[in-house]
């Protein structure tokens, strides 16, 4: 059995449509030849916008039907409040780090790390 190579994309922020467009088809070739999930960071991101949103859903869509995984990175806060906000979220797994995106195993089935677990404190 070989050992999974994991694509690991970062995404740019306030991309212009050139590089959302590279991006893309980057991402549509990663998508549809890899062995194990394939990984955009979102990390260094403040903010998405439409255009943004419409590329992860396409990626989410290229993996419709395939054994290949889309899997997000996103701070605890800002995009990943977003995420669940438009339900992008409960399509894939997110995680606040490439290292914890790195160790996730699609085997285990779980969706994503449960940051929202811990009590917000009252503002």
């Amino acid at each position: 059995m070989s050992a999974e190579v994991r694509s690991v994309f970062q995404f740019p922020c306030a991309a212009s449509a050139t590089t959302r467009r590279t991006l893309r088809k980057d991402l549509d070739a990663a998508l549809r030849i890899a062995d194990g999930p394939v990984i955009v960071d979102l990390s260094e991101c403040d903010t998405l916008d439409g255009a943004d949103i419409d590329l992860l859903l396409h990626c989410l869509a290229q993996t419709a039907g395939c054994d290949t995984e889309l899997v997000l990175v996103a701070r605890p806060h800002g995009i990943r409040v977003l995420l669940d906000v438009v339900r992008i979220s409960s399509l894939v797994s997110v995680f606040s780090s490439v290292e914890k995106a790195l160790g996730y195993s699609p085997l285990r089935n779980s969706r994503s790390e449960s940051v929202w677990a811990q009590p917000m404190s009252a503002a």
